[in-house]
């Protein structure tokens, strides 16, 4: 469990407190932020447990540019952190390239690039702030910056959550030049360099979303508070498809005929290949069913892997962790890599598909990595040896 509280010590340029508490709540170590005396005012807005145990950090910190000490500028604040409480990076994105804005909400993918929602001042005409996606890779180093609009006045991206893939959703907003006081609030789909893929016009309000996630069949859900009323606020939800259209409420019931692949006939038979869940605990209770299996270990010149009979999907948002656990899917991905990184195998899985076998015969001697990748995370793994 980890915790993050702001306060201000000026004289001593620490605002920024993290605390990892074991399950009683009792601290077991406190470290400050920034480490970097160069960083000044930093306030993290958002704590993300990646998928590597690591801890990311994003808010804004007044850095000045290169080669000067004064005056200082607000930047994205970036810090990753390892779960010891020790700095493996802070980040005061664009200051090499003296950029102004602000971080707001981070992602990991499995490579352990980051991905940063932000608010960022266009340094050339037009000028004004644009919604902009920022990517940095795991050792801290700048890859790019993508405005997602080039003419705001103003403009921020608040949320962000993997879907369909290797795509995202993010929710943002921008100001128009002409658009006067009003703010548009919208949602975008893009790819991992940045390309809008698709975008919505939601409502114009001058707040954007809390959170935002995927869900198992690829819906976008978004949450938060609006100003629509004030001083009466209300909490919004909206679910929407692929297209980022509206989706339409799921009103038809679920029935036992329905969990089966195919009609179950008016008799007593084996149903052993049926996947109807009989007991909901199954994957508590027995949690040898959630894991990759494999054998022989050492092998010489073929392995077999055992897929989980369930999968165990744990995500994050708001510094909320649930787990999930699935009776039913389409497939997963399972991938096999060598000590150094390098993808030996990769092949869709389908949930039918119970045991994998792989020729390894033509590999070298050594210790491998292979994982069960379902919605973009590992969901299980294990490693073998090859003679």
């Amino acid at each position: 469990m980890a915790l993050f509280i702001n306060w201000v010590e000026p004289q001593e340029n620490k605002p920024v407190w993290l605390f990892r508490l074991d399950d009683e709540g009792e601290i077991i170590w406190q470290q400050y932020f920034p480490q970097d005396p160069m960083f000044w005012g930093t306030c993290v807005f958002r704590i993300l447990l990646a998928p590597d145990s690591t801890i990311i950090l994003t808010g804004e910190s007044y850095t000045p540019n290169p080669g000067q000490t004064s005056p200082v500028w607000l930047r994205p604040f970036v810090a990753k952190v390892d779960m010891d409480g020790n700095v493996v990076f802070e980040l005061s994105w664009g200051r090499n390239d003296c950029l102004v804005g602000v971080g707001f909400f981070s992602i990991v993918d499995l490579r352990g690039n980051i991905y940063t929602g932000s608010t960022l001042a266009r340094p050339s005409p037009p000028y004004g702030d644009s919604p902009c996606l920022l990517k940095t890779s795991s050792a801290g180093s700048e890859l790019f910056y993508r405005n997602l609009n080039d003419t705001s006045k103003t403009g921020g991206l608040g949320t962000l959550a993997w879907f369909q893939g290797s795509t995202m959703i993010i929710n943002g907003g921008w100001k128009g030049s002409n658009q006067g006081d009003t703010t548009i609030n919208c949602v975008y789909k893009t790819d991992t360099l940045g390309n809008i893929l698709m975008e919505k016009g939601l409502f114009s309000d001058d707040q954007s979303f809390s959170d935002c996630i995927s869900t198992y069949d690829n819906k976008a859900v978004l949450i938060g508070p609006f100003g629509w009323n004030y001083p009466y606020w209300q909490t919004v939800m909206i679910k929407l498809n692929s297209d980022l259209e509206y989706d339409s409420i799921y009103t038809t019931p679920l029935t036992y005929d329905s969990l089966c692949p195919y009609p179950i006939a008016s008799d007593t038979i084996l149903l052993d290949d049926c996947e109807v869940i009989i007991a909901i605990d199954d994957p508590i209770e027995h949690p040898e069913t959630t894991r990759l299996h494999i054998y022989p270990n050492p092998a010489e010149k073929q392995i077999t892997m055992e897929m989980p009979k369930y999968l165990v999907r744990k995500s994050s948002g708001s510094g909320i962790t649930a787990t999930t656990t699935y009776h039913q899917w389409k497939e997963v991905r399972l991938e096999v890599f060598d000590i150094f990184g390098k993808l030996m195998y990769c092949n869709e899985i389908p949930q039918q598909v119970k045991t994998v076998q792989v020729d390894v015969s033509g590999w070298n001697a050594g210790m491998y990595v292979a994982r069960v990748v379902f919605m973009n995370d590992i969901v299980a793994g294990g490693k073998f040896v090859v003679k």
